[in-house]
């Protein structure tokens, strides 16, 4: 019985933790839409305070720094963007710009 509840919780937490990572992601692309980069900044490093794993991350990390000024810092970013996945065009492209 109490492993059965311990299984739940962790299972339950998992799930709170991903929702609300995906939150983060959403509203780091919504703020840098609206042109919003430093709160935009602000979210998607805390996405990857957990998430290290995700080119898509980095790309917008990548796009953010790019949109201030922060060229060398979004170069880096994308080509970790790059090494995690060498075929995502985005990724490429983004790098491009920079």
């Amino acid at each position: 019985m109490i492993m059965r509840v311990v299984v739940i919780l962790v299972i339950f937490t998992f799930s709170l933790c991903t929702s609300n990572r995906d939150n983060l992601k959403v509203r780091a692309q919504f703020y840098f839409d609206k042109g919003e980069y430093y709160r935009s900044l602000e979210l998607i490093e805390r996405v990857l305070v957990s998430d290290t794993l995700e080119p898509e991350n980095f790309i917008l990390k990548g796009k953010i720094l790019l949109q201030l000024d922060k060229h060398m810092d979004a170069l880096l970013n994308l080509s970790k963007a790059i090494d995690l996945d060498n075929k995502n065009i985005i990724a490429w492209y983004e790098r491009g710009i920079g």
